[in-house]
């Protein structure tokens, strides 16, 4: 996953962009409608904007159904919502 993050501060800032995947109503409703797939920290000098490559596994569309004898990880057949929530940490 790519995107730009820019900073309009005037001050150098670190960052932690977390990457949700969210669940369409008709999957299995044992797990939470959005789950942390993937984040990275990230310093963004002031002023300005810098290129974020997240790296995603193949393992990202799979949840655990507790509805299966023992427990058991199973692959998500539906379409799936991306969702990128940045997460200012501090200035530096």
């Amino acid at each position: 996953m790519n995107f730009v993050l820019t900073n309009t501060s005037e001050v150098d800032g670190v960052e932690v962009d977390q990457v949700y995947v969210e669940f369409p109503d008709t999957s299995w409703n044992s797990h939470p409608k959005q789950e942390l797939k993937a984040f990275q920290k990230v310093l963004v000098s002031a002023g300005m904007s810098v290129q974020v490559e997240i790296e995603l596994t193949e393992e990202v569309d799979v949840y655990y159904n507790t509805a299966l004898k023992n427990g058991r990880w199973k692959k998500a057949y539906t379409e799936l919502k991306w969702e990128v929530h940045p997460e200012i940490l501090q200035y530096v």
